[in-house]
């Protein structure tokens, strides 16, 4: 095994070194107001909290503490107001939550700084400081392949040394057919069981966590993703997630599930032709593609989708080449819709791909099943619409009748 996939020892005690790491910086904004910086700590209490810390020492008394805290990446950061205290010093605390609907998966980035107010108005900002919001459960390794850094504990390494080579290979493959490349470090976070990454898991429905569907989650938007098990296929389907978010950006979030997922699943394992996926779906009554939108809510129906969407990005793929799903995705990532995004790049739209797609599961397209969601929206809508025209109508005819009658008497 080269240096290059060397694994890389990350202690637990060193890690927290250095988030607790003191620094004595001296910063000013005028002649008239002079502050030190004690310390500016970061402590990360898994899976519930963050605890932010700052000690500083004043020569004017202070009106207000700012905490500004973002995710690496990202241009939108938020902010608080930590409770604080003086006596000789200056103590500042934030306790930001990490868990439930205010969930950071580990493996996130973290950037903040302070902005101090004093009684004159005068304002300051302390040095950013950055840290990774890790599971501190484990005692992590890091093993660098290509551009995305491989997180791993316990007796990983042995798979990990027999899958680098052809993960490196994978990933290039991905960045390659989507043309991108990520502007920062990406991360991945393999654990050994599902038992052991329930509490780093995102919460999901009881659905989700009964069937254990899902081995994997990657968040796009903050560059990270979490697995169970060193495999060649998780991995590079997740990070297939991560490439796809890089390119996209902010539009990532109104990408079809089936554009998304599709690709992923696509490219976890190349080596699948659109005819390796179309043969399993044989006899199958399929989604129709206008309902893939999202994933379903029932697992029979998650499962099909997984079947369904990689044979759809696939018939793309290897029907028009890697240049038109490019351009198809370029389109999408400036604002157009999915519908004028595939009628740039191919000339046909969502509709009509349903149709051409199936046709290579035995030449002729499939009879689109009863949907039952669309129908569950627009069935009472329309039948709102009939009752209020049929009662316009009637009283229509009955006051035509009286005009009439009334037209009438002598």
């Amino acid at each position: 095994m080269t240096s290059r996939f060397a694994a890389n020892a990350i202690p637990f005690a060193l890690l927290l070194l250095a988030l607790l790491v003191s620094m004595g910086a001296s910063l000013s904004t005028s002649d008239t107001w002079q502050i030190s910086v004690i310390s500016d700590t970061a402590a990360v209490f898994f899976p519930k909290e963050v605890r932010f810390q700052l000690e500083l020492e004043s020569d004017m008394p202070l009106q207000e503490i700012t905490i500004h805290y973002r995710v690496a990446g990202q241009d939108v950061a938020s902010y608080a107001y930590p409770e604080w205290q003086s006596d000789e010093s200056i103590h500042a605390w934030f306790d930001l939550s990490t868990a439930g609907p205010d969930y950071i998966p580990p493996g996130t980035e973290i950037i903040y700084f302070y902005t101090l107010r004093d009684e004159l108005g005068q304002t300051m900002q302390t040095q950013e400081q950055a840290f990774i919001y890790e599971d501190t459960r484990y005692d992590w390794h890091v093993t660098p392949i290509g551009t995305l850094e491989l997180y791993w504990y316990g007796e990983a390494q042995d798979d990990l040394a027999y899958l680098a080579a052809g993960l490196e290979g994978a990933l290039e493959q991905i960045q390659e057919v989507l043309q991108v490349e990520p502007a920062r470090p990406l991360r991945g976070l393999i654990y050994n069981s599902q038992k052991e990454a329930a509490a780093a898991f995102p919460p999901v429905s009881a659905t989700v966590q009964q069937e254990q569907l899902f081995a994997g989650y990657a968040f796009q938007d903050k560059g990270v993703f979490l697995g169970v098990g060193m495999s060649h296929y998780l991995i590079a389907h997740e990070s297939a997630h991560l490439y796809m978010g890089e390119l996209l950006g902010p539009a990532i979030s109104a990408l079809p599930t089936w554009v998304d997922e599709g690709f992923a699943v696509y490219m976890q394992q190349p080596s699948q032709s659109y005819e390796d996926f179309a043969s399993r779906l044989q006899g199958e009554t399929l989604l129709p593609l206008r309902a893939m939108q999202t994933l379903p809510g029932q697992a029979d129906q998650i499962r099909l989708f997984y079947s369904e969407a990689p044979a759809i990005v696939a018939y793309l793929l290897e029907s028009y080449g890697e240049g038109a799903f490019h351009a198809f995705l370029a389109e999408f990532e400036r604002a157009a819709t999915v519908e004028e995004a595939l009628q740039a790049a191919y000339g046909f739209g969502t509709e009509e791909l349903d149709s051409l797609w199936r046709k290579g599961l035995g030449g002729v397209p499939q009879e689109t099943p009863f949907d039952a969601r669309f129908w569950a929206t627009v069935l009472p809508s329309a039948i709102l619409v009939l009752v209020i025209l049929a009662t316009t109508i009637g009283y229509a005819v009955r006051y035509f009748r009286r005009q009439r009658q009334t037209d009438d008497y002598p």
